[in-house]
Parts: C-alpha cells; structure tokens; sequence
C-alpha cells in the first residue's frame, strides 16, 4: 500500500484513480474518480475511512482543480485541492461528488458506501478456522489484493500471505468463489487457505483468506515442475492450481505432463 501523505493534519493515502474518455480517444477525459483513504494506518486493515471521489471536467472555470486533475499523467486531485474537501468530508466512509464552486473544490453530494456489505460465510468454509480481520498487521504488498501479513495470535512473527477484497470492492463474488473452491478440492498439488478474514464486530463476513508464505518465486516453481522435476501426475490430471498469491492470481495452467 502507498505510504500516506500528511495534507493539512490529514494523513491521505491515494490508492486509485480512474478516468471516462468520450468516444474521441485523443480528447481530455470527461471524468475521473479517485479513490482515498484518510487516517488510516496501512498496516492494520480495521482503520481510517474510505472516500470514491468523483469530478468532472468544469467547462465554467478553466484553472478549477477537476480540470487540473483530468489533463495531468495521474489524474490525481492535487494535495491543494483535496486539502479544501478534507475537513467535510463525512465521518463514515462515502462516495462524493465534487465541482469547482466560486474557486473551491466543494462537496457537492454524499452517498454513504456499504463497506460492510461483504457476503456472510458459506457453510462449506465454516470448517476453515476463521480470524478477525484486526488481528493482522501488514508488513508488504505484493501486488493488488495480496500482502504479507502477521497475525497478531501467532507467538512468531512468520509471514503468511492475505489475498484480500480491494480497499473499495466492485464485486465480491470472484474471491468467495474460489476460496469455496479451494475448501472443496483435496489434492496434494492444491496449496489450501488455512484461515478464513471476517470482521467480528459486523458479524461474521468473508473478508480474504490467507496461507502460508512460500520462499520461492512462482515462476521458478512453474519452470521446475514444466521441466518434469518432483512432480507426480495423477493418471490425465493436466492442470495444476496453486494458491501463490506473488503475481495477484490463484490459478496457472501448466503444460501437459510427459505421456499424457
């Protein structure tokens, strides 16, 4: 996660952002949205707030901060523009409307974002043990959605890996689905999640999974076992899923095995 940035007292943390482009391609971006977290510690996952802010190109004022957002590399609002919003934004996480009014970025709408909305546990993963989501610590992100994690039970430090919902979720469905998975299928080329993520305080919510950290790379296990190397394939088994969380995917396909 990026480091946070201290805006007037605020610590804000930019995590993505996001443009429309009309149907001429080569034109300045209609929209944008940028996405924030304020006061949040990024490594615990159980603080600070979350805020979709969304902008629009200002024809009324040419030098307004949505504009200067839409035609700059990042589409990021500036730490000046945000700086002006910062102090109304609403005290629970919330999507906002802003717009440029009499040379202020002001707050134009809220609509409060259902951040707990996550899916309750399915019985099938209630026989995973299941850890409060404020009980890890991150240490390193590996790519979206996958950190290194502590756990603040476990008497060592040892590292495990959390894949994990977005700071702001799209969809919950692809990440439930294949810890179910995961939890179904017994093989001893499947590398299983051994703890289930929920808030404890909202109920008992799906929030990630996690397993063990692995000191290898992905891809130098892949060429080991495409080249034949300690591998035991079962009878037209061509496939192989494997829960390395270091390239953000869960599932690779490998080549077919000699004589299959």
């Amino acid at each position: 996660m990026p480091r946070p940035i201290d805006i007037d007292g605020y610590s804000v943390i930019y995590l993505e952002c996001s443009t429309v482009i009309s149907d001429d391609c080569n034109s300045t971006p209609e929209s944008g949205t940028n996405k924030i977290s304020v006061d949040q510690n990024p490594q615990r996952y159980d603080s600070g707030r979350m805020f979709s802010i969304n902008f629009a190109w200002n024809p009324h004022d040419p030098t307004a901060a949505e504009n200067e957002a839409l035609l700059c590399e990042t589409y990021d609002l500036s730490a000046d523009a945000l700086a002006q919003i910062l102090p109304d934004l609403p005290v629970q996480s919330s999507i906002v409307d802003v717009q440029t009014i009499n040379g202020l970025l002001t707050i134009t709408s809220v609509t409060p974002m259902r951040v707990f909305n996550f899916p309750s546990i399915p019985p099938d993963l209630r026989v995973i043990p299941e850890i409060y989501i404020d009980s890890l610590t991150c240490v390193k992100n590996l790519a979206p959605g996958v950190d290194i994690v502590t756990t603040d039970s476990e008497k060592t430090t040892t590292p495990i890996v959390f894949k994990r919902y977005p700071n702001i979720p799209i969809t919950y469905q692809p990440l439930l689905l294949e810890a179910q998975v995961l939890a179904l299928v017994d093989s001893p080329y499947i590398i299983k999640p051994t703890h289930i993520e929920q808030i404890g305080l909202y109920g008992t919510v799906f929030l990630g999974q996690h397993g063990p950290l692995l000191g290898v790379g992905v891809m130098d296990i892949l060429n080991t076992l495409e080249q034949g190397g300690h591998v035991l394939w079962e009878g037209n088994r061509k496939w192989l899923t494997l829960w390395f969380t270091y390239a953000g995917t869960s599932s690779w396909k490998l080549p077919k095995a000699p004589g299959t």
